[in-house]
């Protein structure tokens, strides 16, 4: 069995219960929102996509 990325207290939901409004979002600035991409190929190509756009923005 592998190794967690991150302690199960860590996690309050996944993605599809925050965008269903099953787990609350950030309650105030200074919290932060991760989504772990488990080496799906569609995850690493929409970061990468992301990237380029900003690298083009700013490059």
């Amino acid at each position: 069995m592998h190794k967690p990325m991150l302690g199960t207290d860590l996690i309050d939901g996944d993605i599809s219960e925050l965008v269903n409004g099953k787990v609350a979002g950030r309650s105030n600035p200074m919290e932060r929102t991760a989504f772990v991409f488990r080496s799906v190929a569609l995850g690493d190509l929409a970061v990468a996509a992301l990237a380029h756009e900003k690298l083009g923005r700013h490059g």
